[in-house]
């Protein structure tokens, strides 16, 4: 009997992270699957705000509209993200945070929440 043979079965698992990284990297637009009313599964493209070195995405939206309800109500969601490199399909669950311009002494800040919910102020 033959069986087929995927090609990412020679890959390590290094490789498998630097491939999603570099595909999440990449990407200026995603689409957001989130959990609206009955549990109805609702997508949106979204821009990518920032991604981090640990391949954290950050996403921006009003403050008033319907995904952060949603996501406040249900916070499980997914992300379908391509590009020339690949795509990759990410379910996990999502954090909201609050970016605040500030003015201190004169000068613009950005205060950020940490992950321990303190606040970081960036230049």
């Amino acid at each position: 009997m033959a069986t087929a043979k995927n090609k990412q079965d020679d890959v390590s698992p290094k490789e498998h992270r630097e491939k999603l990284h570099g595909i999440v990297k990449g990407a200026h637009t995603v689409v957001l699957l989130s959990h609206g009313e009955g549990g109805k599964i609702i997508g949106r493209p979204m821009a990518v705000a920032r991604v981090e070195d640990d391949t954290t995405l950050y996403l921006v939206t009003g403050s008033d509209s319907k995904k952060v309800d949603e996501i406040t109500r249900d916070p499980r969601v997914s992300l379908s993200i391509q590009n020339g490199d690949g795509y990759v399909m990410i379910d996990g669950l999502s954090y909201l945070y609050r970016m605040v311009k500030a003015r201190v002494s004169g000068e613009e800040m950005e205060i950020k929440p940490t992950d321990q919910g303190k606040v970081d102020l960036k230049h």
